[in-house]
């Protein structure tokens, strides 16, 4: 049963992160063990993301008799443009961290737990990976199943 949950929670973090690339119109998406290739030479307007979930898999604790758990880890979204976007990168990471609202709940497929986003979203500052810069947004979250 742990190996269901971690996929359906790490399907559903994706899914949130897919939503959200839609609504930002960003079409280079990384996910895990998906191929993911930045272009060679981002214009300061190229944007992308690259999703990943801390520690894979999510860490799991019996916290009763009867078998339930509680799982809990955190989703890194890291917000890349090319060079030289300025104020756009930091704008980006705000905007993920707005999709990512303390008490969001998201629905695990085929499952009936929800996964809540339990605290606020964070970011660390930038980090330039030539040509590319990027901001690291971290979200906690946590289930019990």
């Amino acid at each position: 049963m742990a190996d269901l949950i971690d996929a359906a929670i790490e399907a559903a973090l994706l899914d949130a992160v897919d939503a959200f690339a839609v609504a930002q119109a960003i079409t280079y998406v990384g996910k895990p063990n998906v191929q993911f290739r930045l272009p060679e030479k981002p214009t300061p307007q190229t944007k992308a993301l690259r999703a990943t979930i801390l520690p894979a898999p999510t860490v799991r604790r019996q916290i009763a008799d009867d078998g339930e758990f509680y799982y809990s880890g955190l989703l890194q979204i890291d917000c890349f443009f090319g060079q030289g976007a300025g104020l756009n990168m930091t704008r980006l990471a705000a905007a993920v961290i707005a999709w990512f609202p303390p008490g969001k709940m998201l629905q695990l497929p085929e499952l009936a737990p929800q996964l809540q986003i339990v605290e606020k979203a964070y970011r660390s500052g930038v980090f330039d990976d030539l040509p590319w810069s990027f901001v690291p947004v971290r979200v906690p979250y946590q289930l019990y199943a």
